[in-house]
């Protein structure tokens, strides 16, 4: 397989915007606060991808699936990053031609309240993310909106391993809600980069999660898409998507 592929940002969370918002004229809002904080809160039940071009790697099929809980009444609270914050489990399994060939377990830190994602631990290998130059989240959108997010920095061992980037975008929908109401698309798109002194081992990574979403805030479906690739020429990127039966 790639010789790194990070996979690390997808926690199945949104984050808080930062910078300006552009918009194009529209006559229909929509409530992007509420829903990513509604996407915040709900978490992740085996979600899956799957690779799309495992030929590329001389395999017959590769997934992987991310399990995190919501937060309920039972999510426990601790302190990260000098915070007391909200904490779950989050689990990550890549399987290679249906035998799991890896899992991983990790800590995910939202704030109480707006559960906002905060931070990422994983103790096997002291890998720690803080999210950093955040924004309120504005109440609503139109169509055409767009705006940056987040800035995340990793650390590996208490050294500096990758940095992250992204924005949101809400776009025209085609999706059709069932009672006549206006759909749109709301995409976050998260971009990461590895820090490392050779660039044949720089590894990034880019993923946009999008959601249907109607005037009302609700949650019609979603698609995943995570493109993995190296720097190092002559090696293809692995792309990664939710399976069409799921979408």
């Amino acid at each position: 397989m790639k010789k790194s592929l990070l996979l690390t940002l997808f926690l199945g969370i949104s984050f808080t915007t930062q910078a300006n918002v552009n918009r194009l004229d529209s006559t229909q809002h929509y409530p992007v606060k509420s829903v990513i904080k509604q996407l915040n809160k709900k978490g992740w039940d085996k979600s899956i991808v799957t690779l799309q071009n495992p030929d590329d790697f001389g395999f017959e099929n590769v997934s992987i699936i991310y399990t995190l809980p919501p937060i309920n009444s039972q999510t426990l609270f601790t302190r990260f990053n000098g915070q007391k914050l909200l904490v779950r489990d989050n689990s990550t399994t890549i399987k290679v031609d249906g035998k799991t060939v890896q899992h991983k377990e990790s800590k995910v830190y939202s704030e109480p309240g707006s559960y906002d994602w905060v931070g990422y631990y994983n103790s096997n290998n002291d890998y720690k993310i803080i999210i950093t130059n955040r924004t309120p989240i504005p109440q609503t959108a139109t169509v055409g909106s767009s705006q940056s997010m987040y800035q995340s920095k990793g650390t590996k061992h208490g050294e500096p391993n990758e940095t992250s980037t992204g924005r949101w975008e809400l776009k025209p929908s085609t999706k059709n809600s069932g009672n006549n109401t206006p759909t749109a698309q709301l995409c976050l798109y998260h971009d990461t980069v590895s820090i490392t002194t050779s660039i044949e081992d720089t590894t990034a990574e880019k993923q946009s999660l999008c959601y249907t979403i109607d005037t009302q805030g609700n949650v019609l479906d979603e698609t995943i898409e995570i493109i993995s690739y190296s720097e190092n020429n002559g090696e293809p990127p692995m792309v990664f998507k939710t399976p069409t039966s799921n979408q």
